[in-house]
C-alpha cells in the first residue's frame, strides 16, 4: 500500500482507503502486506498535527493491531525517516523487527552504477578510475538514487531522438 494509492482530499475518506486495504489483506488471509512511505500515515499525533492526520494515525495503529492477530500476513512497513514516526507505531510489540537498509558502501555503489550506466550506455562506457571516482563521491546515496543515473541518461537520449 502506497499513499498515493489511498490518499484523498476528503475528510476521512483516506482512513476508510487504509481500512478497505486492511481488510482485503485479512480477508486473503495471507501474503505480504507491504506499506510503503509509513511516515506518511503515522505522523506523531503530540505534535500538534491536524486532526485527519491524528485519525488516519489511529487507524493506521488499530489495523496494524489487528493484522498481527493473522499468523498468515506479513507486515513490512518501509521509512526513510524513523524519527518521523508515532512513537506508538515503533513500540515493541507493533512490530517484531526493525531493519535498517544502510546507504550502500563503495564496492556496491560501484555495481550498482556499473549495472545501471552499462545497461544504458553499454558495459564499458565507465573506465574503472571513472566508476571508482563516482562511486567514491556518492558517498550517501541510496542505491535508488545510483541505479537512476541509468535510467536518466536513456530518458535524455530518448528526449534527444524524439527532438532530432
Amino acid at each position: 500500500m502506497d499513499y498515493g494509492s489511498v490518499a484523498s482530499k476528503w475528510v476521512n475518506e483516506t482512513p476508510a482507503k487504509v481500512k478497505a486495504a486492511f481488510a482485503q489483506a485479512l480477508k486473503l488471509g495471507q501474503g505480504v502486506f507491504f506499506i510503503d512511505e509509513f511516515d506518511s500515515y503515522v505522523a506523531p499525533r503530540e505534535s500538534g498535527t491536524h486532526h485527519m492526520a491524528r485519525d488516519l494515525t489511529n487507524v493506521i495503529l488499530t489495523e496494524v493491531g489487528r493484522l498481527r492477530g493473522s499468523s498468515q500476513i506479513i507486515l513490512i512497513a518501509a521509512t526513510n525517516d524513523i524519527a518521523a514516526l508515532d512513537s506508538a507505531a515503533i513500540r515493541e510489540g507493533r512490530f517484531d523487527f526493525k531493519v535498517e537498509v544502510p546507504a550502500p558502501d563503495l564496492e556496491a555503489r560501484k555495481a550498482i552504477l556499473r549495472r545501471s550506466v552499462g545497461e544504458a550506455m553499454g558495459f564499458h562506457a565507465l573506465s574503472a578510475p571513472m566508476l571508482a571516482n563516482l562511486a567514491a563521491r556518492w558517498e550517501g546515496f541510496s542505491a535508488a538514487r545510483l541505479a537512476s543515473v541509468g535510467r536518466c541518461h536513456r530518458r535524455s537520449e530518448s528526449s534527444v531522438e524524439r527532438t532530432v
